[in-house]
């Protein structure tokens, strides 16, 4: 079809998302194959935690304090033998054998130089305890309790810990063991070592234990321990697999024509799923696989109290990082839950007694384990408790949970074509804008974001499916995404009624204007199949009344839009049918939304808004 001209701006007013980003690479461990899909979401923030390097003005004042302290004893050596102090002999040897052979009562000697040792080593690792406490402290505060764990587990810190217990306890056995016939001279010289280095240590272990207040560090760390176990279970059931098919040779040609269609998309967790999906385990591996859940829903956890403080105390950051980092353990898990055992769908009963279950009926939580949803409903349950809480206390925690929901649903749908998942992650959007419309005028613009998520979830969902359709591939798969689309805007359509009946006029004409964005983009994509469902839902937006008359003022405006739109992608049948819906308008009224929309000539909206369009444009 020839490319039509462009006519005046009043026509387009479509926000282009774009395509789905190129390959990224998951940043997990080695336990299972990195995955290498085609068409993935964009990650809102990197799993793999930052490596923090003391700086080189660190390592520098580490090296320049017993210098400096030698350099000022020797001073101190040299002044007191200018004024005659030693008799005119040089004491610095004789002060080196004095420490390892006291000529004068050996163990006396001796034991007055390791007993200001073990006290200053006892000191030290008071210290190292003190600053150990007031991080965790802190980092609690800031974060989640579990940064307890994360110090414990840092290697670092560890090591630290470890160096100046063993030091105190040779020090102390060396003094207690000393005697007449036993002078311990060797322990005399590395204890005057290990205090240097003690002493010494003491600055670089303070500044890294404050980079424990960094977001991104903990955050990630905690993404890191709740991706680890699904990795874990997702290798086991690979290996049983694996086993089991060469053990058969009924499976070895599936397990070669899969290998040799999916490319290795997952390794073996991906043969693990595609070929055999094993469930027969003993009851000491269905208690691991148990514990693994329980590990990764307490990192879901985890990054949820973090986001709940973060509001609490305003840390923007903090909170948009909290809250990236759920939609990304979204994201990696999405990848691998398909690579696990069946064992890690079934909800235990410890599960079921949690508060995000305990109120579900037992065919909510069978038909969660029959769909594999249940760490998506947990994922998604804790962005709607940060959003209720964020809608009078941190607005932007809204946003940021609004725009990462819409990730999901793009990779569930778009991605890896999970339905199941793509269905939640709309149930949660109505569930936003639910909480947001009951908060009325207050939430105006928390409703106002999440439309337009909503909206580009939708549009993405079409491109999808055109792509689908112009590849030939997936075409039930398409016709779902195309489904889904039109589910969005009917749902839409039913909360401007909403708020159409809560006087929230603006809102109506918000949601009118998506969808005929919705709708444009349907004719403009070569491929799309539910052009006219879009517009049936569209038509029937307009509510006709006199008590909505600002509302159905905007209503028309979209309505005009739409039609323009419709003849510029030569489907005047489309317009046809707006131009017989508005038939029964007054003149009057039509030209006013006729002026007032060539009355634009900027594509910009006069204040700030996050759209960054005038969507009557």
């Amino acid at each position: 079809m020839a490319q039509q001209p462009q006519p005046r701006q009043l026509l387009m007013s479509n926000s282009f998302f774009g395509t789905l980003n190129a390959i990224q690479q998951l940043n997990l461990n080695d336990d299972v194959a990195r995955a290498k899909i085609s068409r993935q979401v964009a990650d809102p923030y990197h799993v793999e935690p930052p490596k923090y390097h003391l700086q080189k003005r660190v390592w520098l004042a580490v090296v320049l304090m017993p210098v400096v302290s030698l350099m000022l004893i020797g001073l101190c050596l040299y002044v007191d033998e200018a004024i005659g102090g030693f008799g005119g002999r040089f004491i610095f040897s004789d002060m080196l054998w004095q420490i390892l052979n006291p000529a004068v009562d050996p163990a006396g000697g001796v034991k007055r130089i390791l007993m200001p040792m073990l006290v200053q080593m006892s000191f030290s690792y008071g210290v190292l305890l003190s600053l150990l406490g007031i991080s965790i402290d802190l980092a609690s505060d800031k974060f989640t309790g579990q940064v307890a764990g994360l110090f414990v587990g840092d290697k670092k810190v560890v090591s630290v810990i470890l160096f100046v217990v063993v030091s105190n306890i040779v020090v102390f056995f060396s003094l207690e063991s000393m005697g007449h016939y036993y002078i311990p001279r060797s322990a005399v010289v590395i204890g005057v070592f290990v205090v240097v280095m003690q002493l010494v240590g003491l600055f670089p272990f303070t500044i890294y234990m404050f980079m424990f207040m960094d977001a991104d560090l903990v955050i990630g760390k905690i993404v890191q321990r709740g991706l680890a176990p699904v990795q874990q279970c997702a290798a086991a059931a690979a290996a049983a697999a694996e086993k089991s098919a060469r053990q058969d040779s009924v499976f070895e040609k599936p397990l070669r024509q899969f290998r040799a269609s999916a490319g290795d998309l997952y390794g073996a967790s991906a043969t693990a799923t595609a070929v055999l999906r094993f469930d027969d385990w003993t009851p000491e591996q269905q208690f691991e696989v148990e514990l693994q859940q329980a590990d990764a829903q307490s990192a879901v956890e985890h990054l949820m109290f973090t986001a709940f403080k973060a509001v609490q105390q305003k840390d923007r950051v903090t909170n948009a990082k909290a809250i990236d980092a759920l939609c990304s353990f979204a994201l990696h898990y999405g990848r691998l839950k398909h690579a696990v055992s069946l064992r890690w769908h079934h909800i235990p009963h410890w599960t079921r007694l949690s508060s995000d279950f305990l109120a579900l009926s037992d065919e909510a939580i069978a038909t969660m384990t029959e769909q594999q949803t249940f760490m998506e409903w947990k994922l998604l349950r804790q962005y709607l408790e940060v959003f209720a809480i964020g809608l009078t206390q941190l607005k932007d925690a809204c946003y940021h949970i609004a725009m990462n929901t819409r990730l999901m649903g793009e990779a569930a749908g778009a991605e890896r074509g999970d339905k199941h998942v793509l269905d939640l992650v709309i149930k949660y959007f109505n569930s936003y804008l639910r909480l947001a419309i009951n908060v009325g005028q207050p939430a105006q613009y928390v409703v106002y974001i999440v439309l337009f998520q909503y909206k580009r979830l939708a549009e993405q969902l079409l491109r999808a499916a055109a792509q689908m359709r112009a590849e030939r591939r997936d075409m039930s798969l398409a016709a779902i995404l195309d489904g889904r689309a039109v589910k969005i805007a009917k749902f839409m359509r039913y909360y401007g009624w909403d708020c159409l009946n809560r006087s929230l006029f603006f809102l109506v004409e918000v949601i009118a204007h998506d969808i005929r964005s919705i709708c444009e983009l349907s004719v403009r994509l070569d491929r799309c199949s539910v052009e006219t469902n879009l517009l049936d839902v569209f038509l029937t937006m307009y509510d006709g009344s006199e008590t909505g008359g600002l509302a159905n003022l905007g209503v028309r405006r979209a309505q005009v839009s739409l039609a323009t739109a419709y003849l510029v992608a030569d489907r005047p049948e489309l317009a046809r049918r707006i131009y017989n819906e508005c038939a029964d308008e007054s003149t009057g009224r039509l030209e006013a939304v006729y002026n007032e929309l060539m009355s634009l000539n900027n594509k910009e909206f006069h204040e700030v808004t996050d759209r960054g369009i005038n969507f009557t444009f």
